[in-house]
């Protein structure tokens, strides 16, 4: 009688993708996003959408090194973005929909009670924790993950800038028009407000305060696309103008 040994392979099949490639993600500073939220080096720091909804539905945050950050409240609607610097520990309370989330090595993120649909890019030294709930929609583990930030304000990183503290950044009121190269500007309060002018090329042409509303002669540019930003008390409003 002939005995029969069968071999038998067991695969794993997780939900983890691995890419050996360097992922640029450029951190865009657009009104496509309610508000943008800097949790600085180190800090510790909580965030409530259901009590910051309307400022935050599609809001982005940045988590800069060695941060800690809970962010809470059931939104279905919402879709954050989260960007971990090295260090850092996001933990993700109740249930939210659709979330981004990119990591640099040795961040943390625990997702509880039931996340569904997380998008994650990560590196290979990051970890997730409590996820036994979670689904995931894409967890894809790169080689290296860069951010970039091109569109913020005077295109720096917001970590870089001011490593220390935490700023928000949420939408200005504010009703502007172009009447051939004057720009016409008006805010719902007096108070002083800093003026940045940028090319398409991201270089910075003109940095003014103003006070109040008024007018700017830009007739002295060449005619063409600009990007504006009025900063005032944390609050940001980026505008794209067209000089004829």
């Amino acid at each position: 009688m002939k005995k029969i040994f069968i071999l038998i392979t067991i695969v794993l099949v997780t939900s983890s993708t691995v890419y050996s490639q360097t992922v640029t993600v450029d951190v865009d500073f657009n009104m496509l996003f309610d508000s943008s939220y800097v949790v600085g080096q180190g800090m510790v720091d909580s965030f409530d959408i259901n009590q910051n909804f309307q400022a935050y539905n599609t809001g982005q945050f940045v988590l800069c090194d060695n941060s800690t950050f809970t962010f809470k409240g059931n939104q279905s609607s919402s879709a954050p973005s989260f960007y971990l610097y090295s260090g850092a520990t996001l933990i993700l309370k109740d249930a939210l929909f659709y979330p981004k989330i990119y990591m640099k090595n040795g961040s943390i993120v625990n997702a509880q009670l039931g996340n569904q649909n997380i998008i994650c890019y990560r590196e290979s030294t990051t970890t997730l924790q409590d996820t036994s709930n979670v689904n995931w929609l894409t967890d894809s583990v790169v080689t290296q993950l860069d951010f970039t930030f091109s569109t913020w304000p005077n295109a720096s990183a917001p970590c870089n800038v001011s490593p220390q503290s935490l700023n928000s950044y949420a939408k200005l009121d504010l009703n502007l028009f172009m009447n051939n190269s004057i720009m016409n500007y008006s805010f719902y309060n007096d108070i002083t407000t800093d003026v940045l002018l940028y090319n398409v090329q991201g270089r910075l042409l003109l940095k003014k305060k103003i006070l109040g509303s008024g007018q700017l002669d830009l007739s002295h540019y060449a005619s063409g696309i600009y990007i504006v930003h009025f900063i005032q008390n944390g609050k940001i409003a980026k505008r794209k103008i067209v000089l004829d």
